[in-house]
């Protein structure tokens, strides 16, 4: 089996008995980046505030409409532009009752983007290549191609399939229910698409041919993209896909075979990190293995108290697009001394994952060593209960003064919530001597 997590488009993570987290299963939250709005490389604020400085601004109006020719009513609207590090955005706008949007401030430049968001749907609608001069005007509006996939891979069934469609002057993206159907495109020609059953398994798919489009209407031909052989990645261990930060994680890598090469990078969800993003130095380079594993590290530097995302991106030119993530929730326990005297004190604390409510955790202590417990009922796998312990809205606990006897080795198992999943700290130990 594969590590479970329930689909839904933003994270809903609770909904699923802890016992299967274990279970090494696709994640099924929605694809990369679904609910993000910016699904092209986001580059730091200061690159864009460095470019207005230098560059001319202008106003740009523009109609957003729908496949049937209807205007896309309270869209948020941003625009951007294709620089050398990637694409840097500016601000945004709103549609209004006609489809209608203005935005101001925009930078002059011949290479301008649009992006497009529909309120209350994972559907985004980008065109490239815009030429942002002053009163420029522009419409965003997709045509379709026919879509076709099909259950072909063991593990949990997938309901719906996230489908992107890239290609020459544009970007979009829908979630399919069911195997067929249609998908939106605002390439002028597609010539790549990339479909997710999950947001840990994907495949993209090449044209022979680029595929023309027109705005409002149907393309001929269908994209025909089987999940079997789809590329997959999965947290083996810890298995709660939980700890420390620092601490080692084993990925599982499945069918990223040569001449496939990727990246890795850790993505937090803290709001509040002004790094957000964490690179991993040591790149992918794929081998005949269709199934193998992988050691990352956590960040030391990463938040707890946040689901940090792991990120796998396709580097090499059958996957440049493709960019799966599975989780790891950072949490920490600590002591206030690493090593004390038999009959001395000692007091436990750290920070478990919320979703800015209080809850309750359960400390854990053992005389033998061991990792993190692989049942939810510790005490079946030799842990006893030492105390239930009140964590904040932020995710603080802290716990009453302690004095072990002997050398103990504590875990910390906390609930989820409507963004996290029921797991366990990493192991601490603490000497008594």
């Amino acid at each position: 089996m594969r590590r479970f997590m329930p689909l839904l488009f933003i994270l809903v993570l609770a909904l699923f008995l802890p016992s299967a987290a274990l279970a090494m299963t696709r994640s099924v939250d929605a694809a990369p980046a679904a609910a993000s709005h910016h699904a092209r490389a986001l580059l730091p604020s200061t690159a864009l505030a460095a470019a207005q400085v230098a560059r001319a601004t202008c106003t740009i109006t523009g109609t957003a409409l729908a496949y049937d020719g209807t205007p896309i009513v309270g869209a948020d609207v941003d625009w951007g532009y294709d620089s050398a590090g990637g694409w840097v955005f500016g601000s945004s706008g709103t549609t209004d009752s006609a489809g209608r949007f203005t935005l101001q401030s925009v930078l002059v430049t011949p290479a301008g983007t649009l992006d497009v968001y529909p309120a209350n749907s994972s559907d985004a609608y980008g065109r490239a290549s815009l030429n942002f001069v002053d009163a420029a005007a522009f419409v965003v509006q997709p045509g379709h191609i026919s879509f076709s996939t099909d259950h072909a891979a063991q593990g949990t069934p997938w309901t719906s399939v996230f489908v992107r469609t890239w290609g020459a002057g544009g970007m979009s993206a829908t979630s399919l229910k069911g195997a067929t159907g249609e998908v939106p495109a605002t390439a002028a020609s597609v010539d790549h698409v990339v479909a997710y059953w999950f947001i840990n398994e994907g495949k993209e798919w090449a044209a022979p041919s680029p595929i023309a489009v027109t705005p409002g209407a149907l393309a001929g031909g269908t994209v025909v993209i089987s999940e079997a052989g789809a590329q997959f990645i999965s947290v083996l261990s810890p298995v709660w896909a939980s700890g420390a930060p620092g601490t080692t994680v084993t990925l599982e890598v499945d069918n990223w075979v040569a001449p496939m090469t990727a990246r890795f990078s850790f993505t937090s969800q803290d709001p509040n990190d002004p790094r957000g993003t964490y690179p991993w130095a040591t790149p992918f380079t794929g081998n005949t293995s269709s199934q193998r594993t992988v050691a990352l590290t956590i960040p030391k530097k990463v938040k707890a108290g946040f689901d940090l995302h792991i990120h796998m991106a396709g580097t090499d030119a059958s996957s440049a697009l493709l960019d799966l993530y599975d989780h790891f929730q950072v949490c920490t326990l600590t002591a206030s001394k690493a090593a004390v005297a038999r009959g001395a004190s000692v007091r436990l604390s750290g920070v478990v994952p919320t979703s800015g409510s209080s809850k309750k955790v359960v400390l854990y202590g053992r005389a033998k060593a061991s990792g993190q417990p692989t049942t939810w009922d510790a005490a079946k796998a030799g842990w006893k209960k030492i105390a239930t312990i009140a964590a904040s809205k932020t995710g603080a606990y802290k716990s009453a003064l302690l004095k072990p006897a002997r050398t103990t080795w504590y875990v910390v198992r906390y609930p989820g919530d409507s963004a996290n999943f029921d797991a366990f700290t990493s192991v601490l130990k603490v000497t008594v001597h």
